[in-house]
């Protein structure tokens, strides 16, 4: 430690506790409930342009350097006052890159919507892909289903259903049969 800090304490084993005498882990902060315990800002101040981020890089392993620190959250600054979108990056390359703003992997925007895949989310989750599958929800590896390029709906393990308040309407079952629940009303041909 360079500096004397307020309530801080610098332990044998190199663990640095502020607000506690027994820290846990190598920076250990400690407020009260509804404080803020650790704050990190830029020294930039803008009025009227916004072009500024603040962030928390991470390296998973040790070099000298200011090198490897693959993965990183953001703050990146889009209006006054300090508000922006919250970016998660990662840099997969085997390489001494740190990650940047440009390695975005997820963004979650100040109104709150989500996007990965997307530097600015339409709707609350927001998922953009040019590979295939774009979405894939698994319960196991062989229950799931995907949702690919073209809005095509694969399932995969079970049969189909659709259900309205719990109770089945369609189902298509692993042969390629339908089942139909109730009347069946159709505008046009089915294929």
């Amino acid at each position: 430690i360079t500096k004397t800090f307020q309530n801080a304490d610098n332990h044998n084993d190199g663990y640095v506790g502020i607000g506690t005498n027994a820290p846990i882990g190598a920076l250990n902060v400690r407020g009260a409930d509804q404080t803020k315990q650790l704050v990190i800002s830029n020294s930039t101040y803008e009025s009227g342009t916004y072009d500024n981020e603040t962030g928390l890089w991470f390296k998973g392993n040790f070099s000298s350097g200011d090198e490897r620190a693959k993965a990183a959250i953001f703050l990146k600054g889009k209006a006054d006052y300090g508000v922006g979108d919250l970016v998660f990056a990662i840099d997969g390359g085997a390489d001494n890159n740190n990650a940047a703003l440009a390695d975005e992997k997820m963004r979650i925007t100040s109104d709150g919507k989500v996007g990965i895949g997307t530097t600015g989310p339409s709707t609350p989750l927001h998922v953009w892909s040019t590979s295939w599958p774009q979405f894939r929800v698994s319960y196991n590896s062989s229950l799931y289903f995907t949702l690919d390029h073209a809005a095509t709906l694969n399932v995969y393990g079970n049969d189909w259903y659709v259900r309205l308040n719990s109770s089945e309407k369609f189902r298509i079952k692993q042969d390629g049969s339908a089942i139909f629940t109730g009347d069946l009303t159709c505008a046009n041909d089915l294929y």
